[in-house]
């Protein structure tokens, strides 16, 4: 007989540093928009900066507060954290990186309230990052819940003494109505500076070491020997920018190849592709891979990480090994050979996000993990 679930008499709190602009943010984003629309999961949203997710946050009339972290090892951010939680009252807190784990833990220790934590994947050679996820790993076990964006993420939690039956899998998903208002493809391929005739691929990224920007433009310079005719289009911004320009400009492709920095009309831009191209080292669920999806686009992409349970190998995708800037070419020509191949793979693409990733159930899944969480309470026998 299956247990009833308790209903929310005080809100979520969701939590993230909010400091940059990726895949974790418009998760939340997404996420909370469909909270949002539920009606029956009230919440609220903390984040340290007073960035990018701040202000699409307030732009959307979702409830935020910040509580500023003026330094790496602001203890001050600690105690304003708690108090807010304190002040406020919450059911439960729900932490989306591991930038705010200290403070979210020491207030659901201290307030005895659940705490779960949803894992994104997260590489990168930064000191501070390496220190963060030491700290997670001897913290991990005072979580209550966990929600991984992909079978693989669950399997690494697993591999590092996480039970099995306090995972849940939760890919990252998008709102369908963020489409609804697409600009006209040939308007937008115009708009860019793009012919008629131009064979246009693309993908949208931050621009750092993990998503390999440098790869996607040394695929595209073999690609663009065999169809003089291609086009790049980098959509996003990042560390990497200016080397990636660089690149491109020394492979004589600066004619091609265009990169847009950060913008707000992603959705249009995506349609506007011939393909779509994720060349990342590791991925938990791409974003952007789910947005190419719903909108039926071509998709190449490397066999990293979540991708394989997003998209399989000639059926919605074309897959290549990670690091293998000759695998994407050939990938991208088989595309650019074969206008049936296209409409194949992104008609079954766009079929398979219309089923597995929408807003919707996404926030139905997590729903349950809450109430699941709520309904346990704080476990004496992980005790926080």
């Amino acid at each position: 007989m299956s247990r009833l679930l308790p209903v929310f008499n005080r809100p979520v709190l969701i939590c993230l540093t909010g400091l940059a602009r990726g895949g974790l943010e418009a998760h939340v984003l997404t996420l909370a928009q469909a909270l949002r629309n539920r009606g029956d999961c009230p919440f609220h949203i903390v984040c340290h900066f007073d960035a990018w997710f701040m202000q699409a946050a307030l732009r959307d009339g979702l409830p935020v507060t910040l509580l500023p972290l003026r330094n790496r090892l602001d203890s001050r951010v600690l105690r304003e954290f708690e108090d807010f939680v304190r002040r406020t009252g919450f059911s439960l807190i729900h932490a989306h990186d591991k930038r705010i784990l200290l403070a979210a833990r020491r207030a659901a220790r201290r307030l005895r309230l659940p705490l779960l934590s949803t894992y994104h994947g997260w590489v990168s050679s930064n000191r501070w990052v390496h220190f963060t996820n030491w700290l997670d790993l001897r913290l991990r076990l005072s979580w209550q819940r966990f929600i991984a964006v992909s079978p693989q993420i669950a399997e690494e939690l697993r591999r590092t003494g996480v039970p099995a039956d306090r995972i849940a899998v939760i890919p990252n998903s998008v709102d369908p109505a963020a489409f609804a208002s697409l600009r006209p493809r040939e308007q937008v391929r115009a708009a860019e500076g793009f012919r008629e005739s131009d064979f246009v691929v693309g993908t949208a990224s931050r621009l750092s070491l993990e998503k390999r920007p440098d790869l996607l433009v040394r695929a595209f310079a073999r690609f663009h020997v065999e169809c003089p005719e291609a086009r790049l289009l980098v959509i996003g911004d990042g560390p990497l920018r200016a080397a990636s320009e660089d690149l491109a400009r020394g492979s004589g492709l600066a004619e091609a190849v265009r990169f847009t920095g950060f913008r707000n009309d992603v959705p249009s831009l995506l349609n506007a592709l011939d393909v779509f191209v994720l060349s990342s080292q590791t991925e938990g669920t791409s974003q952007a891979l789910v947005e190419a999806m719903w909108l039926g686009r071509p998709i190449v992409a490397t066999r990293v990480g979540g991708v394989p349970s997003q998209v399989e190998h000639d059926r919605e995708a074309l897959l290549a090994p990670s690091g293998d800037a000759a695998a994407l070419a050939w990938h991208l020509l088989s595309f650019r050979r074969d206008p049936d191949l296209r409409r194949r793979l992104g008609e079954a693409a766009q079929r398979r996000a219309q089923a597995e990733f929408s807003a919707e159930l996404m926030a139905e899944r997590t729903v349950r993990v809450y109430q699941e969480a709520l309904a346990d309470g704080v476990s004496p026998r992980h005790p926080i």
